[in-house]
């Protein structure tokens, strides 16, 4: 890394290193091989299409919708909370909130998923899970879960 950072360059650092939490392990996020997402990315689209599909063949009847916040991926994963809700017309049958790693072949496509477990497991399992980096941010704000209801009501 280039010691002669300027003044813009420093400050990015900082606020990258305070919303990732990754100044105790490195300086640089990308050190560590983890992406930092941009929103709206088609990656967001496949990881929402794929939970979707697996939740929908999960429940027998009504409609799925799946909605995602990507907090990192990097080329094996992609680590996101997803909101998965089951409909019958407007009334949500079922549903979960939960963090939610994907995982991606060589190609990039989405192959598999995997929550966390219930009960006194589930932070032991977020922690095997996320990395250290991700641990901290893993629960979204009342208005970031506002948002994805929002989200799975106009894709159902």
């Amino acid at each position: 890394m280039n010691a002669n950072l300027s003044c813009r360059q420093t400050v990015v650092l900082a606020v990258l290193c305070l919303s990732f939490a990754s100044c105790a392990h490195s300086t640089d996020p990308e050190e560590s091989g983890l992406r930092i997402p941009r929103s709206g990315s088609a990656l967001l689209s496949s990881v929402e299409a794929y939970a979707t599909q697996q939740y929908r063949e999960q429940e027998a009847s009504g409609r799925s919708a799946c909605s995602g916040i990507l907090y990192g991926y990097d080329d094996q994963y992609v680590h996101t909370w997803m909101l998965c809700e089951n409909f019958s017309d407007t009334t949500v049958i079922s549903a979960y909130s939960s963090p939610v790693r994907f995982t991606r072949s060589k190609e990039g496509i989405i192959i598999g998923m995997e929550r966390p477990k219930d009960g006194v497991f589930f932070q032991e399992s977020v922690e095997s899970l996320f990395p250290a980096s991700i641990v901290t941010h893993l629960q979204p704000s009342n208005i970031e879960i506002d948002r994805l209801e929002k989200r799975n009501r106009v894709n159902r």
